[in-house]
């Protein structure tokens, strides 16, 4: 959306705070995309961790791609 808003703020000349506007955002919450635009989001969830696989997991994980290796996949 930040790209968005700034390629067609760019190419009209539309002033950004303008385009903002239009679009429906509030310039606090663009400005805000703004900055963290481009970094991970870090605030959706857990990162899956590899011991939250059991055993049995791991090893259907390591077959599949053995046998994909094999098969030259």
């Amino acid at each position: 959306m930040v790209d968005w808003i700034r390629h067609y703020a760019n190419i009209t000349e539309v002033p950004l705070f303008q385009m903002v506007h239009w679009v429906g955002v509030g310039r606090d919450k663009f400005y805000n995309w703004q900055r963290r635009h481009g970094i991970q989001s870090k605030h959706n969830g857990l990162t899956p961790r590899h011991f939250w696989l059991q055993e049995w997991e791991k090893q259907a994980i390591i077959s599949v791609h053995l046998e994909h290796q094999e098969a030259g996949c």
